[in-house]
């Protein structure tokens, strides 16, 4: 079975979404500025592209870490 671009991409985002999640993720301002220049180098894509796709990320994974801690805090009152 073929799979359309677009399903390849939701895939691929909902992997790395998994991905994310499981093994969580090291944030640091100077880290992520070289990972969107070296990642924008690599795929040949604009850094803004890279940038924004980084930034749509790491919110996904800080409301999902969020949500988390907000089930914990409720069980511990």
């Amino acid at each position: 079975m073929a799979l359309s671009e677009e399903r390849l991409g939701q895939i691929a985002v909902m992997v790395l979404k998994h991905k994310l999640l499981k093994d969580g993720i090291h944030v640091s301002p100077k880290g992520v500025k070289q990972e969107a220049i070296d990642a924008a180098k690599a795929f040949g894509i604009p850094v803004a592209e890279v940038t924004e796709f980084l930034k749509i990320s790491l919110e996904y994974v800080f409301a999902e870490t969020a949500k988390t801690l907000d089930e914990l805090a409720k069980r511990s009152v």
